[in-house]
């Protein structure tokens, strides 16, 4: 049986209804244990400056964003890792065939208060932490970002930032609104700001923080948004984000075509995919809508464009 989220007290293990696996394991998260499978032997053989958490559907259009991203940005790189929650049974093939899926037995909810997404990025982190070995960076992302893993390697091993990405410069007011899609409740979230946080599409994470992050996630209070999680446990560790709106895009609203169409829907509603480019300092686009709209990034990364 599983209790609330925000419950204060520790659950016992689950109990296993799938059969065993030598990848099994539990970890506790916001006092909930998460009980996880993951491709041990590639995490510890690994030996990437970077390891890339991408979080990603067990079904829907999940294989597919998995596959265009095998078959383009990580194609000739290995050390990335799609999170998945979902019934076993549906990963299990995938899972053995590949050996770049971490699963965590929670069910597929990506809105509301029980959003599972910040249990997928703190697994993620967890798991890279406990098992990756020579890492100097986490990085999270999602399955609609591409990302030029190249310029992301020899960018961030020119720095030394424990928190960076396309992030908040302001202390931003959570949404209280039921109406709203991203509403938070007083119960849930009292304070009357949310942390200053690096937004979900691509982020990077330092050994040090990192390190901290680990040591905090038994009895951190759960949070619905991964993104404003990680915030949460930057100011609990003291450590500050750093933005940079030029190398991780979050939006793709330069396009005309695109700004045509944000005079009548959300941003965040946009489907038509607009001109894919990843010029100048750009490494990471996020929106990126299907697999031609991700070939075409990766034609732009390779040859130009």
């Amino acid at each position: 049986m599983k209790t609330s989220r925000t419950s204060n007290e520790t659950l016992p293990l689950l109990v296993n209804t799938i059969p065993a696996h030598p990848e099994t394991g539990f970890t506790i998260i916001s006092c909930r244990n998460i009980h996880y499978r993951a491709p041990i032997p590639e995490l510890m053989n690994g030996d990437y400056s970077i390891v890339v958490g991408v979080l990603s559907g067990a079904g829907g259009k999940g294989p597919l964003h998995r596959n265009s991203i095998r078959a383009t940005w990580a194609s000739e790189r290995k050390g990335i890792y799609f999170i998945v929650a979902g019934p076993w049974e549906a990963i299990e093939e995938e899972y053995n065939k590949y050996r770049d899926l971490i699963w965590i037995e929670e069910d597929e909810v990506y809105e509301g208060e029980e959003s599972v997404l910040p249990f997928k990025t703190e697994v993620f982190i967890h798991i890279a932490n406990k098992y990756a070995s020579g890492f100097d960076y986490l990085f999270k992302t999602d399955d609609d970002s591409y990302v030029d893993v190249n310029k992301l390697d020899k960018y961030l091993s020119k720095h030394s930032y424990n928190y960076w990405g396309c992030c908040t410069e302001d202390y931003i007011r959570p949404l209280r609104h039921p109406s709203r899609k991203w509403h938070i409740t007083f119960d849930l979230y009292p304070e009357e700001l949310y942390p200053r946080y690096c937004q979900g599409a691509g982020f990077a994470m330092s050994k040090k923080f990192v390190d901290c992050i680990t040591s905090n996630l038994k009895k951190f209070r759960y949070n619905p948004f991964e993104d404003v999680s990680i915030g949460l446990l930057g100011e609990r560790c003291g450590v500050k984000p750093v933005t940079d709106y030029e190398r991780v895009i979050q939006y793709r609203t330069e396009d005309a075509n695109e700004k045509k169409q944000l005079n009548n829907v959300k941003k965040d509603e946009i489907f038509f995919p607009p001109r894919a480019t990843m010029k100048g300092k750009k490494l990471l686009q996020h929106r990126v809508k299907n697999l031609y709209d991700m070939y075409a990034h990766h034609k732009c990364a390779k040859e130009g464009c």
